[in-house]
């Protein structure tokens, strides 16, 4: 069976922050490849450029913008371009993440799993953990506020999903403030 047989995004707005690689560049080209109207946004302006590129030279309904999500305005303004671009939106993909270095333990060698002294708390700077908080968190957070308008729009028509994601590199940090779901969809 193949996923268009399962369900239809044909003509679907659909915006993923970290659409320019690894799982939200994935989720954007299998939207794309079934009709979906995708809007990318990532911080990195070559694989944009490049994957946008790419995706429009398969034919597909894609726009791109380079965008960090810590930049909360730049983020409200770029869902409010999603919307004036297709008239609405139905799925927003907040995946925008990064990974926070080594973790305090490095891999299973035999029995044993050998300290990483790069990912020792005492080495775990401010700037790194304020910039792993700042993305994976707050840009996440500032992803679901800015769907909030989008929500509004999804109700009437009682279909629509926000989608979020995290690294599974989350479990590597010293210490787990934060947990997480692979997946959580909220269906409106």
């Amino acid at each position: 069976m193949k996923v268009s047989e399962l369900f239809t995004v044909d003509g679907y707005g659909v915006l993923v922050t970290g659409g320019a690689s690894g799982l939200g560049l994935a989720y954007a080209e299998a939207l794309a490849e079934n009709g979906a109207r995708v809007t990318i946004l990532d911080a990195h302006e070559a694989r944009v450029t490049e994957e946008t590129a790419r995706l429009k030279g398969r034919g597909f309904d894609v726009r791109g913008r380079v965008l960090d999500v810590t930049d909360h305005r730049a983020l409200d303004a770029a869902f409010d371009e999603a919307v004036e671009a297709y008239g609405r939106l139905d799925v927003v993909f907040a995946n925008a993440g990064i990974d926070p270095g080594p973790g305090f333990v490095g891999a299973w060698v035999g029995a044993e799993r050998p300290r990483v002294a790069a990912g020792a708390l005492e080495n775990y700077t401010d700037e790194r953990w304020n910039r792993v908080i700042d993305i994976n968190l707050n840009g996440v957070f500032a992803t679901l506020r800015a769907a909030r308008e989008v929500v509004t729009m999804m109700r009437p028509e009682r279909r629509g999903f926000i989608w979020r994601a995290a690294a599974r590199s989350v479990a590597n940090t010293p210490f787990k403030l934060i947990s997480i779901t692979r997946f959580q969809r909220s269906s409106v």
